[in-house]
Formats: C-alpha cells, sequence, structure tokens
C-alpha cells in the first residue's frame, strides 16, 4: 500500500481499491459500492437509539464498511454505507444482530424500507 501518490499515478489502497488521481481535485474509484438505505420511520423506540450506533460500530470495525452517515428528517431515514466489495456487503447483510434489526425495522420502526446498492464510477472532492 503507497502513503503518497503522484497526480496520475494508479493506487490501491485498503481493500483493493484502486484509486487514480486525475488532478487536485477529481479522483477515480473503481470497485467501491455504496449501500442507500431509505424509509419511512413508523416509531422510533428506545431500543432503535440502542441498537443503531452499535450497528454502525460494528460494520465499520468487524466487517469492512469504510463510512457510514445517516440523517432522518420529516419523518424520512436515509443511510448512505461505503463498501470495498459486494462480499462484506452480503457477510453484514447475514450478520445476526444486523438480521435483528432488519426484522425490527420491518415490524415496528418503519413503515416503508427500500434498500439499493450501487457501483461508485467516479468520485469528486476538495
Amino acid at each position: 500500500m503507497k502513503t503518497a501518490i503522484a497526480l496520475g499515478d494508479p493506487t490501491v489502497y485498503g481493500g483493493g481499491r484502486l484509486i487514480l488521481v486525475i488532478n487536485a481535485s477529481v479522483r477515480v474509484v473503481l470497485d467501491m459500492f455504496l449501500v442507500i438505505f431509505r424509509a419511512e420511520i413508523a416509531e422510533l423506540d428506545d431500543e432503535y437509539f440502542s441498537l443503531a450506533p452499535k450497528l454502525r460500530d460494528e460494520a465499520i470495525r468487524d466487517f469492512g464498511c469504510v463510512e457510514f452517515f445517516a440523517v432522518s428528517e420529516n419523518g424520512y431515514e436515509v443511510a448512505l454505507s461505503y463498501w470495498n466489495s459486494q462480499e462484506e456487503i452480503s457477510n453484514w447483510h447475514e450478520h445476526n444482530l444486523h438480521k435483528y434489526a432488519q426484522s425490527m425495522g420491518y415490524k415496528k420502526w418503519y413503515s416503508m424500507v427500500r434498500v439499493e446498492i450501487a457501483n461508485i464510477v467516479r468520485s469528486y472532492s476538495r
């Protein structure tokens, strides 16, 4: 793994991601996946607020989640999680505590849930 790169130098970072730096503000990321979780909130209880940070921490610490962001507003929740592989996403999906949270989400916390998995083909940052 390289610690510094020149512009235009393809570099492999942790998890096998290939990042090609085009210029100071444009980089191309290959084989990076984004899980988009969207839900209409029904009722978020104390168990939800206790479990959510534990799940986020486990996903990052134990399952390879690179970044996780979530926001709730006007009765909706949106969460974005970034992953290096579909295998990591599948392993997370099958994790017992996550499966429990999924079942609670369907039964109690949300009236509608939609999950999408996308492949990131380009990433810009400044």
